[in-house]
């Protein structure tokens, strides 16, 4: 049997009988001529037409776009926006942060909007109509989204519909639609009689009583080590005595701890790939214990704990979510400063070539 072709339905006495009926009561007959095919799954599909032109036009269609790979069943668009997203999230092979983003996103963003809506009814103007809004004041109705957010959330829904492409849609509508350009950033490097300071004064922090705070024993070395190696926050706060080769004066970085829905965990580094960074010490520091783990490194109650963590301050260790701390768990970085941010000393080390004994550490930087 053919995979396409074309049924004459006068041939049929059920559809006589209807004609006759229709014509009897004034009304316009149905079509008479009906487009049936199977589709790749091996499902029968129709449509019916009135005139036999039309439907050859149809059978021609179908024909050229099972030859060139691109059909697309017609009910396909039909599904709900709420749905594809779904099946779209489930056969993401990212990471748990990843994904928790993208929910994230999805959430409290784009389903309020397209959820409820057919795929196919997703248009390019509605898109850009709605990425506009979201920029809004709140005054105004809408999100006051900046621009970074405004093309995250655009990222993902293009993500989704692309996703469709081209079973469901012929093409993606949130494709090519405008974007908020992104201000430039006023990147801040300290000096380094700055990060001297900075890690100087950090690492004197005391209470309200006078006394040293619960990661003023490890804040120096954490924000010397950010500074000169471009760790970022999450792989610091997981940093083991075992990944520390102070005779090589190497570091690997093999894990980093991430957050999700408040809880904190640890997983690979954001690369997905190990890899590992030099550092120097200065001479002045060769005999300080507080660079080779000495008492101030304790056991880590998170995942992995054959090896104590570098920076461990009470059996727990510092939450990365933009460089905040839970309680009095990790290490100090209460500063209004954006310059004295955590996630600041990596850009601070990219800027840097050399340290002390001019150890580079630029190659490094990913």
């Amino acid at each position: 049997m053919a995979r396409v072709w074309i049924e004459d339905r006068a041939e049929h006495a059920e559809y006589r009988a209807q004609a006759e009926k229709a014509k009897k009561a004034k009304r316009k007959p149905p079509g008479r001529w009906r487009v049936r095919w199977y589709d790749p799954a091996g499902k029968p599909k129709a449509k019916v037409f009135a005139k036999k032109p039309q439907a050859e036009n149809k059978r021609t269609e179908i024909e050229n776009s099972m030859a060139e790979g691109s059909y697309r069943d017609p009910s396909a668009g039909k599904i709900r926006f709420h749905e594809m997203a779904a099946k779209w999230l489930d056969a993401q092979a990212v990471k748990r942060s990843t994904r928790s983003k993208y929910r994230d996103v999805l959430d409290g963003h784009i389903l309020p909007q397209w959820g409820d809506l057919p795929i196919s009814a997703i248009g390019f103007d509605d898109v850009a109509a709605w990425l506009a809004d979201l920029q809004k004041p709140k005054e105004e109705g809408g999100r006051a989204l900046g621009a970074s957010q405004t093309r995250m959330v655009h990222s993902v829904l293009s993500m989704v519909l692309d996703w469709c492409v081209p079973r469901r849609l012929a093409t993606n509508p949130a494709k090519g639609v405008p974007l908020p350009k992104l201000p430039p950033s006023d990147h801040v490097y300290l000096t380094y009689e700055q990060v001297e300071a900075l890690a100087t004064a950090a690492g004197g922090l005391r209470t309200k009583y006078g006394k040293p705070t619960a990661t003023a024993g490890v804040n120096r070395v954490l924000i010397l080590l950010l500074a000169y190696t471009g760790l970022r926050w999450g792989e610091a706060s997981a940093l083991r005595v075992k990944n520390v080769d102070l005779d090589r004066r190497r570091i690997q970085v093999a894990t980093a701890f991430n957050e999700v829905d408040g809880e904190l965990y640890e997983d690979t580094p954001k690369t997905g790939e190990r890899r590992t960074v030099p550092f120097s010490v200065p001479s002045s520091r060769n005999s300080d214990r507080s660079w080779s783990g000495g008492p101030r490194t304790r056991s880590c109650s998170a995942p992995r704990v054959g090896s104590p963590s570098v920076f461990a301050t009470g059996g727990t260790v510092s939450s990365t979510r933009h460089g905040r701390t839970r309680g009095s768990t990790g290490p100090d970085s209460r500063s209004t400063s954006s310059a004295t941010r955590p996630r600041r000393c990596r850009s601070l080390a990219g800027r840097t070539c050399t340290w002390s004994n001019g150890c580079s550490v630029t190659p490094n930087r990913r």
